[in-house]
């Protein structure tokens, strides 16, 4: 039976490896333009961020998933700006709802997946539609909101497909050249075709030639005449995307401030007469990039020139070292995914603990093996708390998403303590249990956006607010543990083969928790009312969600009373215990559908169901066990 065992952890583990150092050894070969550019600056929503992130968080919005068609996020962002046409018949638009498919003419198809210009004759012809349902006042169904959101993203997509085009090499030099008589240096220019932003300095001549060819009433179908009309035509077409600009990746005044009006797009500079020799070199550079790739130059001569763009970008900010670092971290934060991997890592270990546990304690390597690959997860998810918060340079608060993570790493490093001084294997099993169960609700909060996104003033560079939600989610990750450890019991209570040692250690481990998440929870809540003080004015106004840690703290108060003065049995004590499970899931999730109260971040919709459904079967599996721990006992 233990060589099976031995079999098995081996191919377990063999797994693992192959998992976790994918990406280390799968890194994209950094000699071309997508590596090269991944790390380039882009403002969007508030927030400075690596061109890398910016394209997983568009692509995640119009494909759902950061990779399509076996090429990264980054890489197809970069041919969109660079050769959009190309991939206007990129099939990346996921439309799922058959209702969505019918009402812009849509075939059905297994994969789902559409290109720009399969959409955009259905949108067209719905364009009168779409209008009504952005003016409408009355709550939209889930077909209405589709359709608004795919024309969201139709908008940004060929917005972003066009941020470029000033600098395309559109226009014939030759035919410029004989059209217009331009002197335009053709021994500096290499390329038999110019852009629009070079053919600039010529744009009152191009006019005024038109402008006589009508008022002298020339032939127009003249090959001569129609070339210049022509010419200027495209000109005119090109100018016309002056309204995209989205993609703001100029600074302005020479410091990366994350105002939206110190930023602009390439078009802006065009149209606003903002330009400054700052901005007049980075366009530059830009268009040598542009017209490199599509004279198809080697990747080297692409390397070289973005890295001189980059380095052009890391001069004109304050402390451009750190914010160079910082857009590094963000990539290797969104190449690597810790936590993805923590939950693999925690999972694993809360298989071999099982495992551990079902050959009695016999199996001494199983256990290591599991205290290994938790303690792997343990690191995995502190690096990755650690990036964030360099990146974002503030405490784990803007969102559900970061205070499940946080959580995660508490109830491990709580988890880790407990093996480090008891040394029976406990911390190990429950650790690995909470945090792979928590990390997987994390990732459906990550499911589209910006995971580090920016917070409102209140929540950010704040002592008071940092040491609350520190000690509040040590509070949750207590708790978790609390209802685990008290899970645990109950289901020992039931065997026959457990023994009145084992269950007695597991009383010690309830109410010494009980006391830790009481005392966390009490300093968090009233560390929470100090910064609310400080923010608001008030130290306590009876918010959803101080009612939440007030609720928390209540129930902890009553069940530890009701342990010391021995009116709960250590059966029933386990239950009530079991049951600070449900109690923070409503403190923690379920003030959030209410959707009201200062502590406006969080709030979040779509989880009744699941949170009903939690709370309903956790009871069920807590009364169940406790009926069965009665008639044990009996």
């Amino acid at each position: 039976m233990f060589k099976l065992l031995k079999y098995i952890i081996f191919i377990i583990l063999f797994f693992v490896c192959v998992f976790i150092f994918n990406n280390f050894n799968n890194k994209t070969k950094d000699n071309n333009i997508y590596e090269s550019l991944s790390t380039l600056p882009v403002l969007h929503e508030g927030r400075i961020k690596p061109l890398d992130s910016f394209a997983r968080i568009t692509l995640k919005s119009i494909a759902k998933k950061e990779n399509i068609n076996n090429i990264t996020a980054n890489q197809w962002l970069v041919d969109l700006l660079l050769k959009p046409q190309k991939d206007y018949d990129n099939k990346i638009f996921f439309i799922a709802n058959p209702k969505v498919k019918s009402l812009l003419e849509l075939d059905s198809r297994s994969n789902d997946y559409y290109s720009f210009k399969e959409i955009l004759p259905g949108i067209k012809k719905n364009i009168a539609l779409i209008t009504r349902l952005q003016a409408t006042t009355t709550p939209l169904d889930s077909t209405d909101k589709q359709i608004l959101d795919l024309y969201s993203n139709v908008l940004k997509y060929f917005d972003l497909s066009r941020s470029l085009s000033l600098l395309w090499p559109l226009f014939d030099i030759e035919k410029l050249t004989a059209s217009f008589k331009f002197n335009l240096e053709t021994q500096n220019l290499s390329n038999l075709f110019i852009s629009y932003y070079q053919l600039l300095p010529y744009k009152k001549i191009i006019a005024d030639k038109v402008e006589y060819l009508y008022k002298s009433k020339q032939d127009l179908n003249n090959p001569a005449n129609q070339d210049i009309l022509t010419l200027a035509s495209l000109f005119k077409n090109t100018e016309a995307d002056k309204i995209n600009t989205s993609f703001k990746i100029i600074p302005t005044d020479g410091f990366l401030h994350t105002e939206d009006n110190n930023w602009l797009a390439p078009w802006d500079i065009i149209g606003s007469g903002k330009g400054t020799p700052n901005t007049a070199k980075y366009l530059s550079l830009l268009q040598k990039i542009v017209y490199r790739d599509n004279l198809n130059s080697n990747a080297a001569d692409l390397k070289s020139l973005s890295l001189e763009l980059a380095s052009a970008y890391s001069k004109t900010g304050l402390s451009p070292k750190k914010l160079s670092l910082m857009l590094q971290a963000e990539k290797y934060y969104n190449q690597y995914k810790l936590f993805n991997k923590a939950i693999v890592l925690f999972s694993v270990s809360l298989i071999l603990s099982l495992m551990f546990l079902y050959t009695h304690n016999k199996l001494r390597s199983l256990s290591l093996l599991a205290i290994n690959s938790f303690i792997a997860g343990l690191i995995s998810t502190l690096i990755g708390m650690l990036l964030r918060i360099y990146i974002l340079q503030r405490p784990p608060v803007a969102n559900l998403y970061e205070s499940i993570l946080f959580v995660s790493l508490i109830t491990a490093v709580l988890c880790f303590i407990i093996d480090l001084i008891r040394k029976d294997h406990i911390g190990t099993l429950l650790g690995s249990l909470i945090c792979s169960v928590l990390l997987f609700i994390a990732n459906s909060y990550d499911v589209s956006g910006d995971s580090l996104g920016v917070v409102i003033a209140v929540l950010n560079n704040n002592f008071w607010l940092g040491t609350h939600v520190v000690a509040i989610t040590s509070g949750y990750g207590s708790c978790l543990i609390l209802s685990a450890v008290s899970h645990v019991y109950l289901f020992c209570g039931v065997s026959y083969t457990i023994s009145s040692e084992f269950k007695q250690r597991l009383q010690k481990y309830i109410l010494a928790f009980a006391l830790l998440s009481l005392f966390l929870t009490l300093l968090g809540t009233i560390l929470g009312g100090i910064w609310a003080d400080q923010s608001w004015g008030r130290f306590w106004g009876w918010d959803p969600k101080e009612n939440g840690a007030l609720l928390i703290c209540l129930w902890l108060i009553a069940l530890v009373h009701g342990r010391i003065s021995k009116q709960l049995s250590p059966t029933m004590f386990a239950a009530f215990a079991a049951m600070t499970s449900v109690t923070v899931a409503l403190a923690w999730f379920g003030v959030n559908l209410l959707s009201t109260g200062l502590h406006s971040y969080g709030f979040t919709e779509n989880i009744a169901l699941n949170l009903g459904l939690f709370i309903f079967l956790e009871l069920l599996l807590i009364t169940t066990l406790t009926i069965f721990n009665k008639r044990a006992a009996s």
